[in-house]
């Protein structure tokens, strides 16, 4: 017999299944990021999974109890899948923001995911936002996030990724070695400003050209205002460390 599949808004009764499905994938990731990174600098940067687990749940309990932008999907009455959305105004236009969403690994396969973004643009359409984003992982764990997304109609990204390194005695090895030019590293003086500020607006300028290339004009005026004004930023935040 087909399976009943219906996408609605969570209700108050949701929640528990809600916290369920989410920690149990979030389960999944942070254990694959602490394999990934290594004991110790997993445990520097985000203390242990079980406390990683414990901020995660206060944040997906505060998105299932918002009951407007929160949506469940029910297979035969059973919640197999949960995604959350909240607008919010980028440089003076209302954009939506898809956030936290998971389906029950016992569930997968069944197009719930798809389901639920479609829900959710439904909704940021009705706001009146013009675009939307989302955030998400590059590893391994993350692969059918980011084709799900992209089957939803995200076609524009600009990756990223975090690099971690262990700083610990004996790791000494791994230093850059020096090149034969005479090279010397010292603290930076307020002498040095207007050429670290030269540098720093010369790299930037071309970092926020390419990601204009990228995503298009449009999106990038939404997003990021003008690439003059990406840069200012940046100079000013570099003016902070100077001084």
């Amino acid at each position: 017999m087909e399976e009943k599949i219906i996408v609605r808004n969570a209700i108050p009764q949701d929640e528990e299944r809600i916290v369920e499905i989410a920690l149990q994938q979030w389960r999944i990731i942070y254990e694959n990021y602490k394999r990934r990174m290594g004991n110790d600098v997993y445990a520097a940067y985000n203390g242990s999974v079980e406390e990683r687990l414990d901020a995660k749940e206060k944040d997906i309990r505060s998105n299932a109890r918002d009951l407007e932008h929160c949506f469940v999907t029910e297979v035969d009455g059973v919640v197999a899948g949960f995604a959350h959305y909240r607008t919010e105004v980028v440089n003076g236009v209302l954009c939506g923001v898809v956030g936290h969403n998971a389906v029950d690994n016992n569930y997968k396969g069944r197009g719930i995911a798809g389901g639920q973004y479609a829900k959710i643009y439904e909704g940021m359409r009705a706001a009146g936002c013009v675009a939307a984003k989302v955030h998400t992982g590059l590893d391994e764990m993350h692969g059918p996030a980011r084709r799900a997304y992209e089957k939803s109609g995200f076609s524009l990204n600009l990756p990223s990724i975090n690099y971690y390194r262990n700083l610990k005695p004996g790791d000494e090895n791994l230093e850059i070695k020096p090149c034969d030019d005479v090279v010397t590293v010292r603290q930076a003086t307020m002498a040095d400003e207007a050429r670290v500020m030269e540098i720093a607006a010369q790299q930037w300028t071309i970092i926020n050209n390419n990601y204009k290339n990228v995503i298009g004009d449009e999106l990038y005026a939404i997003y990021y205002g003008t690439v003059e004004g990406r840069v200012r930023d940046v100079l000013a935040s570099l003016k902070t460390f100077m001084q």
